[in-house]
């Protein structure tokens, strides 16, 4: 997990570990309380923009909870804004339009991370936290939840897609159909050929958003504010 506060320009990553007696032919570490604090004593230079949060296991309970109560203290004590986990980009953003605009529960945003790990209370807690914060918030206040991994396919193809349908309906036709074999239930099954075709057609589509971009604003604006969009016109 990456916790950024807002405006970074320097990249900083400090790691807070959870220091655990060792077991089996482990020792203990001497003095450990030195390296120990309460969440309340967390003070983060005013240098450092990102932070990092390890985890000594995955989905161990104790961990789950105060990645909650961690993340809740850096977001009202030190003008955290932005929530960075090892997850499905796409997934991430089904996370991001919940917590910003209240689309679906927390519970289906979790699902849609795709991760075992992930789908659990303590995380359906936390993502609700950070609806409910939101909703309080004013706009420089609020905060973001980004996933950092691409392994799967399907809700950011949807993301595309679905901007298309907006913005250009033939652009969104052919694309569905050069992309119609790739999910999450086929990524592994992918040939070296099918992968290259991947590739190119994602060239494309960064080509075509690019070469296009004031048309396609335009057309999004024109769809979600037709009145504004009349008087800029």
């Amino acid at each position: 997990m990456i916790f950024s506060k807002k405006y970074s320009l320097l990249y900083v990553a400090i790691f807070l570990a959870i220091l655990l007696s060792g077991c089996g032919g482990g020792k203990a570490i001497d003095e450990a309380s030195q390296y120990i604090s309460n969440i309340e004593e967390i003070d983060i230079p005013d240098d450092v923009k990102v932070i990092g949060l390890g985890e000594a296991t995955h989905g161990n309970i104790e961990l789950q909870e105060l990645k909650k109560d961690v993340f809740a203290a850096l977001i009202e004590n030190e003008n955290v804004r932005v929530f960075v986990l090892e997850g499905d980009f796409g997934g991430g953003q089904q996370i991001n339009q919940f917590i910003l605009n209240g689309e679906g529960t927390a519970e289906e945003a979790v699902e849609m991370l795709d991760y075992g790990i992930y789908n659990t209370k303590q995380m359906v807690e936390l993502v609700q936290w950070l609806h409910v914060y939101n909703a309080a918030a004013s706009e420089d206040e609020k905060v973001y939840f980004y996933g950092n991994d691409m392994q799967r396919y399907d809700y950011n193809k949807k993301a595309v897609l679905d901007y298309y349908e907006a913005v250009n309906i033939d652009a969104n036709k052919k694309y569905e159909d050069q992309l119609e074999h790739v999910s999450n239930d086929t990524m592994r099954e992918l040939t070296t050929k099918q992968l290259e075709e991947i590739n190119h057609t994602i060239d494309n589509i960064m080509s075509d958003l690019q070469a296009n971009e004031e048309t396609y604003v335009n057309n999004r604006l024109r769809m979600r504010l037709p009145s504004l969009y009349s008087m800029l016109k």
